[in-house]
């Protein structure tokens, strides 16, 4: 339970000596040594009272815990223990005022002087839920304790050493597991509001993902109880019978499991209803002995019973209802006394025993099935995540109102204007592959990742439904070999069903990720992500596992039917490498693409970049994409391609394949100069092998009347030969890979400079040159700085050419030759010429391929 610091008060208590004792000896019992609130001046017990207090608790156990070492004096429970053959587990309070821990420090070098530190202090936690309280972050955490084990150090003490949580915390933190010497977890299933006969074996079914977690390192039950009075809005029914229930059961199952614990608590404390802050009154009845020091009768009536089997592990198999199963997320309310508060959504699930979110001051709870491999890793980091979510809503409840408030001012703007708001249709794809996530063998940063993304993307789905009334919502998961929806497309008809809808979401989200980890991945097929099913499905998704060439083609036309309805794809990627297929998503179709570095602050960053609409978004100073992967897909190795071939390396594995090149044609300019680097890039993700870039030039006698009206665009926009490499160069830098050849008139290359034009050219990542009016017996000069250069002349012959002159254009030819099909000018062609295959046996040269224009 959480230590109180805030100002209460409460009556000195008496004790008596108890005759009453449990049938059996519990491991261990946390012990208060505060008898009132803060103001009170005798809010801590005596030495007297302390070793009262401690006879009788040695009649249920050999072991006591402890919160604080400054706020009241430890030295009397160290001497009394001993006295009594009771070891003692300290804690050290931690708080966001760092003065409290530096005045524990203090008061422990005081015990290690007076020789009260020795063999009967088994054990010391470095706070008690501080980081679940959001009293101190995870680092902060560890860096306490990593401190304190250097204070031990430097006097020779070696003591276990540990951070207290609740299990949530660690499953949101793993590095804290592994900072301390061992685990100790805080963890009621009371606040989990399930019934008393079915609490422990929530409890065990809540654990086992941690104890996996923390692998080799030992778990210690640090606190667990059932009250036995009083009441809580969000918690179980508090009473003796329920509260004898549950410790008969609990101690069966710590038996079964070797589990060592400290129960919560030994003796009531009522003076924490006197400083409380809320309605929640059951903190103070936690006690197995009122502050009398007199048994409660339920308990002194208990007799040990075994009632469900807990030999095995991972999830409980205690006969227990379906409804506790088929938890999904339960929420309870913290010990109360952390002095934050919040709002959240609450609903259900349709099982009384389960809600889906909470607020701040909530415990989470979730249910894992027992299963194998990458699957159970995913139900087991599927724990805590709506708890996450409640987490955040509260830390970030100050940057969403701003943020929420600006979108519907914006809203509001657009409707007084005439302009009304549409509805808004968000839908999410989210990468949820285990045999991805989970490829390391099921770290505890593959873990935590997996659930940060989940509560993170829960949280974005609340904030989105709640900008507009109208917004609707659709979640998709890119599975192991399938897209499954994870929910539907809901409508809502009114502001205030949204926090309803949004508790909805979160369910049915929640249970169908619980559906999908269920079923364990088919080891005999690939269980490769099934992202292209989703992006047509969604023509939007959260991506982490690595592109899959072989659905290169799906995705394309996917963005493309998202580019020809104006659909805005956005893509935050969380994987290790850059997607080249989302940043091409995102490019062309003017959505958003980012890979945060901290995926700690996956919810900053969706909440801040991705939630404004499109419309919303040129009001706002959000990321831009410096430079975009457009390599393509090999169509024949399904490999991306990372190094451009050359001209010469596309025609030799096309003969050797026994295939055709498909060679496109666009003038550079066509509409506008930037309109041709998106042109380039596509015409290479639709398949073309070798792309011709005209020159434009005023006067194209070889060209059809398309192809001149073409060219006259660019004139009219004052396109130069040095602006078409400036092209080629910005496409290479925007993913280019397919050979660029050059296509014009000698005139532009006479006026540029022939003796410049093959560097720059080589420079920008031009390929070759096809000259339309060169003759093969001017062209031996470029030709020969061209091959200088690694570059291609691409020569051109005809149906009208004679053999001796093919042999002489063979000569100067590097690449491939251009083989005209029809005399005249270009032009579109409804049929092949007739005589085609003649042409072709006849054009056959020595040492070039023939490249046919048709």
């Amino acid at each position: 339970m959480v230590r109180v610091f805030s100002l209460s008060a409460a009556a000195v208590a008496v004790l008596a000596s108890s005759t009453a004792a449990l049938d059996q000896k519990l491991y261990g019992i946390n012990y208060d040594l505060r008898q009132g609130p803060d103001w009170d001046p005798s809010k801590c017990k005596s030495a007297d009272t302390i070793a009262a207090d401690l006879k009788v608790l040695s009649t249920i156990t050999s072991n006591v815990r402890t919160y604080s070492l400054s706020d009241c004096d430890v030295s009397g429970v160290l001497t009394a223990a001993k006295d009594l053959s009771l070891t003692v587990w300290l804690g050290v309070w931690v708080s966001e005022d760092s003065k409290v821990y530096d005045a524990e420090v203090k008061a422990f070098k005081e015990l290690m002087s007076a020789g009260l530190i020795d063999s009967n202090v088994v054990g010391i936690n470095v706070g008690s839920e501080a980081v679940y309280r959001e009293d101190i972050t995870a680092e902060q955490a560890i860096k306490y304790v990593n401190d304190f084990k250097k204070v031990m150090a430097d006097n020779d003490i070696s003591v276990p050493v540990s951070i207290t949580d609740i299990i949530d915390t660690f499953v949101q933190y793993p590095d804290m597991l592994k900072a301390g010497d061992i685990v100790t977890i805080n963890q009621f299933p009371f606040w989990e509001k399930v019934e008393a006969d079915k609490a422990a074996a929530q409890f065990n079914k809540r654990i086992q993902p941690l104890i996996k977690m923390a692998g080799d390192m030992e778990v210690i039950i640090s606190e667990t109880g059932w009250p036995t009075g009083g009441s809580a809005t969000n918690g179980s029914v508090a009473s003796e019978e329920n509260g004898a229930t549950y410790l008969n059961d609990f101690y069966e199952l710590a038996e079964a499991k070797k589990w060592k614990y400290y129960y919560f608590a030994g003796f009531d404390t009522p003076y924490k209803e006197k400083q409380a802050d809320d309605a929640t009154t059951v903190e103070s009845h936690f006690g197995i002995f009122d502050e009398t020091g007199t048994m409660k009768s339920a308990y002194s009536n208990l007799k040990f019973t075994k009632t469900g089997d807990y030999s095995t592990s991972g999830s409980s198999t205690s006969t227990t209802s379906g409804s506790t199963d088929s938890v999904v997320g339960t929420v309870a309310p913290g010990s109360g006394t952390s002095g934050t508060t919040s709002t959240g959504t609450t609903g259900t699930t349709g099982n009384s025993d389960a809600t889906t979110s909470s607020t701040n001051s909530d415990r989470t709870s979730s249910a894992t099935t027992a299963d194998s491999g990458a699957s159970q890793l995913m139900a087991a980091s599927l724990a805590a995540c709506l708890g996450v979510v409640s987490t955040m809503l509260w830390s970030l409840a100050k940057q969403q109102k701003a943020l929420i408030m600006a979108s519907t001012n914006a809203q509001a703007d657009a409707a007084a204007s005439g302009d009304a708001a549409n509805e808004g249709l968000l839908v999410l794809v989210i990468d949820t592959n285990p045999a991805y996530w989970f490829a390391q063998g099921g770290s505890a940063a593959d873990r935590a990742g997996l659930q940060q993304l989940i509560s993170s993307t829960l949280v974005f789905v609340n904030s989105y439904l709640l900008l507009h009334r109208s917004n609707r919502i659709v979640i998709i998961a890119a599975h192991a070999g399938k897209s499954a929806m994870l929910y539907p497309d809901p409508q809502q008809d009114d502001t205030s069903g949204n926090a309803e809808q949004a508790a909805k979401v979160n369910a049915g989200v929640m249970q169908r990720l619980q559906q999908l980890s269920d079923a364990p991945l088919d080891p005999a097929k690939p269980n490769r992500t099934a992202v292209a099913a989703s992006l047509s499905r969604a023509l939007c998704f959260v991506q982490k596992s690595p592109d899959v060439s072989e659905h290169y083609i799906a995705i394309m036309n996917g963005i493309f039917s998202a580019q020809k309805k104006s659909v805005a794809v956005d893509a935050c990627i969380l994987a290790t490498e850059h997607s080249s297929f989302m940043q091409q998503a995102a490019y062309l179709t003017g959505g958003i693409y980012y890979k945060p570095n901290d995926h700690s602050g996956l919810l900053q960053y969706l909440i801040s970049i991705y939630l404004p609409d499109p419309s919303m978004r040129k009001l706002l100073k959000l990321p831009s994409q410096d430079s975009v992967d457009f390599r393509a897909m090999c169509f024949c190795h399904r490999e991306v391609i990372s190094t451009a071939p050359t001209i010469a390396e596309v025609i030799a594995e096309r003969k050797a394949n026994n295939t055709a090149a498909f060679i496109t044609f666009v003038p550079c300019g066509f509409k506008t100069k930037a309109d041709t680097v998106d042109i380039l890039l596509g015409l290479q993700r639709g398949g073309a092998s070798i792309i011709e870039v005209g020159i434009p030039y005023s006067d194209p006698q070889a060209d059809g009347p398309t192809i001149q009206r073409a060219h006259q665009v660019g004139v009219d926009q004052g396109i130069t030969l040095t602006d078409v490499l400036a092209t080629v160069k910005e496409a290479r830098t925007k993913g280019l890979t397919a050979p660029v050849v050059l296509m014009g008139y000698y005139n532009n290359i006479m006026q540029y400079g022939e003796d410049k034009i093959c560097p720059d050219a080589q420079e920008a990542g031009v390929d070759g040159f096809i000259i339309v009016d060169l003759p093969p017996e001017e062209a031996k000069s470029l030709s020969d700085d061209a091959a200088k250069h690694g570059l291609s002349y691409i020569p051109l012959v005809s149906p009208t050419t004679s053999e001796d002159r093919m042999k002489l254009i063979d000569s100067v030819a590097h690449g491939f030759v251009y083989c005209v099909s029809l005399t005249g000018v270009t032009g579109a062609r409804t049929e092949l010429p007739p005589n085609l295959d003649a042409f072709m046996a006849t054009s056959k040269l020595p040492s070039s391929a023939c490249c046919l224009s048709s």
